[in-house]
């Protein structure tokens, strides 16, 4: 069983790390496996975003936007139960505009990740929050 659940967490991490490389190179309907078709996502400050089609649409008209984004995200706790996983992740996002103006967030990421009939783990739902004591940094 040990095995199974560290291949579980493996799988899942693994969907964090191809999320950032797929963002930042733009490559957004590249994402959509990494969704369920029923996710609900919670954009610190944004409304609830309904299904995998308009997730995709968010993140599409983000980087429509002009800015870029640079992501880092450390795991802080992962607890897998049966077909859902949950996630709570540390990240720093600096965004940079057109302009070269600089912004950076620090925050936390809540996801609930379900387990599919096909084996692949995807996330079901995500809430992101600033939070102040969150304190990693972004490579220059």
């Amino acid at each position: 069983m040990t095995h199974t659940l560290d291949a579980y967490r493996t799988a899942i991490l693994s969907n964090g790390e191809r999320w950032i490389t797929y963002y930042q190179a733009g490559e957004i309907e590249k994402m959509r496996d990494l969704y369920e078709e029923d996710a609900l996502v919670m954009p610190n400050g944004s409304p609830l975003l309904r299904g995998v089609d308009e997730t995709l649409e968010f993140f599409a008209r983000n980087r429509r936007s002009g800015k870029e984004v640079t992501f880092r995200s450390e795991m802080e706790d992962l607890v897998v139960e049966g077909d859902r996983a949950y996630l709570v992740t540390q990240y720093s996002m600096r965004i940079t505009s057109p302009e070269g103006t600089l912004t950076d967030l620090n925050g936390r990421t809540f996801l609930v990740y379900r387990k599919g009939v096909d084996g692949m783990w995807r996330v079901w739902r995500d809430m992101d929050n600033s939070a102040p004591d969150v304190a990693l940094e972004i490579g220059d």
